[in-house]
């Protein structure tokens, strides 16, 4: 654990649940996902910075960078892939020191349940959909038929 705890992911995680006075189980927090976390960290910096130059009496300029929003578009677009892991991280390692903090046997059959039964809700969501998306053609060819289109 102590390993864990020292990791610049789970001291990053730290400082925000400290800024806003989070426990690690609020949903919050857990529904952050890594463009957020980063955006978060980035702004408690740059706060920082602004911080230690007033107090050093440099007068601050806090201006806006750039106004544009072709940035967001960016940095938030649905299609852009996003690395959950930090520089540097080993996902091997991680998975060891998780086995390893768990001192559970089972660990491995109860993550590759977890993840066969995450696939299998996920194909019955898509199925789902697709059956959704089906009729709702077939209920409007329906509708253009008796519009006479």
């Amino acid at each position: 654990m102590h390993k864990l705890a020292r990791s610049r992911v789970a001291r990053n995680i730290w400082a925000i649940m400290n800024k806003f006075n989070l426990p690690p189980t609020d949903k919050r927090l857990r529904s952050l996902d890594t463009m957020q976390i980063d955006f978060i960290l980035e702004e408690m910096k740059y706060d920082q910075e602004l911080a230690e130059q007033a107090a050093k009496g440099i007068k601050v300029d806090s201006e806006v960078e750039d106004d544009s929003d072709e940035f967001l578009k960016k940095y938030y677009s649905k299609d852009r892939k996003v690395n959950l892991l930090a520089d540097g991280d080993d996902p091997n390692d991680i998975y060891e020191q998780v086995k390893a903090a768990t001192k559970n046997k089972d660990y491995d059959r109860k993550l590759d349940y977890r993840i066969k039964k995450a696939i299998k809700e996920h194909k019955q969501k898509v199925k789902k959909a697709d059956r959704q998306i089906e009729e709702n053609w077939k209920e409007l060819e329906k509708r253009l038929k008796q519009k006479g289109r």
